[in-house]
């Protein structure tokens, strides 16, 4: 087959590309056949046709669709063991209040979560002054400084508690009622996806969340969680995120729970003893 007739069938096959890929390669077909140049041509042809094929399956790849968003989020998830987080959590009010939070989770429900408040000059090394501990069946509220526990009887509203939960965030998503993406913001040394989430569970000061998103990694850098009217209610900022770290289990124990464990156990002897 002639050369012309071979660059003639690479045109065919470019025409049949989709529009925004192959824009460019027809531009250069124009030029080989007003010049004449169809040996050196085909080589430039081909050359174009490889460049703006990769440049197009790229494209295609880095896209995200709400779909693939999902599909990457539950994949994350299904092989998640335990995770570990250090987080802002700021409450937007008359005067706002800034907490510094240390979170630790080990599946299946297991987690811990340390929370102190801020300041502009020591946002993740102040004193704890809360301590949310789950251990699979109960969860406890520890005040460290009173040297006090309290057993949370209903564990159902875990999230009420501690909305600043990793896996909470990945429920919201999974289970939203509506995600649109918004965009994408370039950093200095990142790129995040920009995401609109209407949660399942709508509630006044809880009706809308704006999410940053890691495009790689798809993990949460910011959350901004607003009112039904639209107000600024809280921020969620994540500092350092490490999914699947080695955890030490007894950091989900208390003194209080081992103590509550013995007189249970001493209760079931005496059930027992006067059965017999």
């Amino acid at each position: 087959m002639p050369v012309g007739g071979i660059a003639k069938k690479v045109l065919g096959f470019v025409q049949a590309m989709p529009k925004g890929a192959c824009r460019e390669v027809e531009n250069v077909m124009k030029r080989i056949e007003e010049r004449g140049w169809w040996f050196p041509g085909v080589l430039l042809l081909f050359f174009s046709v490889l460049c703006s094929g990769l440049f197009f399956l790229s494209s295609c790849h880095t896209a995200l669709t709400v779909e693939s968003l999902l599909h990457r989020v539950e994949k994350t998830t299904n092989g998640l063991e335990s995770y570990h987080s250090l987080l802002e959590y700021e409450i937007i009010g008359e005067v706002n209040e800034r907490y510094h939070v240390e979170q630790w989770y080990l599946a299946p429900s297991y987690y811990r979560i340390e929370i102190g408040q801020s300041s502009d000059q020591e946002q993740e090394n102040g004193s704890v002054e809360q301590i949310f501990i789950a251990n699979g069946e109960d969860i406890w509220l520890c005040h460290p400084g009173l040297g006090e526990f309290y057993l949370l009887r209903d564990p159902a509203p875990a999230e009420e508690y501690t909305p600043f939960l990793l896996h909470s965030y990945w429920s919201t998503l999974t289970e939203a009622e509506e995600i649109s993406i918004l965009g994408t913001e370039e950093k200095e040394r990142h790129s995040y996806y920009l995401l609109k989430v209407l949660p399942a569970r709508s509630r006044f000061n809880h009706a809308m969340e704006k999410l940053w998103l890691e495009q790689k990694t798809l993990l949460p850098t910011r959350i901004e969680i607003y009112s039904e009217r639209g107000a600024l209610t809280q921020i969620i900022t994540f500092k350092k995120i490490t999914l699947n770290p080695k955890i030490d289990p007894s950091i989900f124990k208390t003194d209080r729970e081992q103590l509550l464990a013995l007189n249970r156990a001493l209760y079931d002897k005496a059930l027992l003893f006067f059965h017999l």
